[in-house]
């Protein structure tokens, strides 16, 4: 196993919670939540610019993206739709 970090996402309709952990050691590198999306007077419109504003979140907090190597996972818990994505990070 490698200590590669996982980016997890839960994109709720007006939220957007995100962490990146590296699950062999639980360690945490970095955890956020941009709320308010879409709604009347938010400087975020859209989930599109939710996942900017993370993206600059997770650059001032010193993540580069996540190298090459890719594993994407979607699943569905407590109702919600979640987004798991290992190795690589995307820029929207």
């Amino acid at each position: 196993m490698s200590d590669m970090p996982v980016l997890v996402l839960n994109a709720g309709s007006s939220s957007l919670k995100y962490q990146l952990l590296v699950p062999e050691t639980a360690e945490v590198q970095a955890k956020g939540i941009v709320e308010r999306i879409g709604e009347p007077g938010s400087p975020v419109a859209d989930h599109g610019a939710a996942m900017q504003s993370m993206g600059k979140d997770l650059a001032a907090a010193g993540v580069d993206g996540l190298g090459q190597d890719g594993v994407l996972g979607r699943g569905q818990v407590g109702g919600g739709h979640g987004l798991l994505l290992r190795g690589w990070w995307m820029t929207m």
